[in-house]
């Protein structure tokens, strides 16, 4: 009964579920953020590469395709839980 007397502005439930939405969508653009820097940073190191057989280059665009793909995965499934 308690409950039916507080606003909207000082639910604890409407506000926890504010805090829990908004901290999900600084996530998720934190990660698009994120992915769109790792895939500036691979194209540059792919043009850097240029035909050029380097080990330590090589080693680095394939650490960086491996980053791009986790970051795709994983906002492909926040998008999915969130109906994005």
């Amino acid at each position: 009964m308690l409950l039916r007397h507080l606003s909207v502005k000082v639910n604890p439930f409407y506000l926890y579920g504010m805090y829990k939405a908004k901290k999900e969508a600084d996530r998720y653009k934190a990660a698009k953020e994120e992915l769109e820097l790792v895939q500036l940073r691979l194209l540059q190191l792919q043009k850097q590469q240029n035909g050029q057989e380097d080990a330590k280059l090589d080693k680095e665009i394939e650490y960086m395709q491996n980053r791009v793909s986790g970051l795709v995965y994983k906002l492909n499934e926040m998008e999915k839980e969130y109906g994005l």
